[in-house]
């Protein structure tokens, strides 16, 4: 099995899109109760709150398959999908100034979330990383501005 070394900013992406999913869980066992309550609605008021470890355990999952996905292989369609994952979160931003204002820790986890999300992104989209992709993750000692 060849070793592949992987670009700074892949590397970086790795630590933001995992820290990310981190304070995406973080948030959401802040917010159990809530979650729990809506589980029960959405299911069944005796067992709906059961599924919540299940739930939270396949939304932190679907983040480290995908990170582990791009890192592995490269993958443009890893990429994408992460991208397109981040796209639902553009449309809570309006209440963020709000909840911010009113000091709530809500906005705070979402906010962190949000920034490590899209720090990640941005990382997928650096010189480096685009040579990267472009040659399944070939790397080019001193040449990472080969799209430049």
């Amino acid at each position: 099995m060849k070793i592949r070394s992987h670009p700074r900013s892949i590397k970086l992406f790795a630590l933001a899109y995992l820290g990310q999913g981190a304070a995406a869980l973080a948030h959401n066992l802040y917010n159990a109760d809530f979650h729990r309550a809506m589980l029960r609605q959405l299911i069944s008021p005796e067992t709906g709150a059961e599924f919540l470890p299940a739930l939270l355990a396949i939304r932190l999952g679907v983040v480290v398959v995908l990170a582990g996905w791009l890192w592995a292989r490269a993958s443009n369609v890893a990429k994408w999908i992460i991208v397109l994952l981040f796209l639902p979160l553009l449309s809570q931003v309006t209440g963020l100034w709000a909840g911010i204002a009113a000091r709530s820790p809500n906005a705070y986890f979402w906010l962190a979330t949000a920034v490590l999300y899209l720090a990640a992104i941005l990382l997928l989209f650096m010189p480096d990383a685009r040579y990267w992709f472009a040659t399944k993750g070939g790397t080019i000692k001193n040449n990472a501005a080969v799209f430049d």
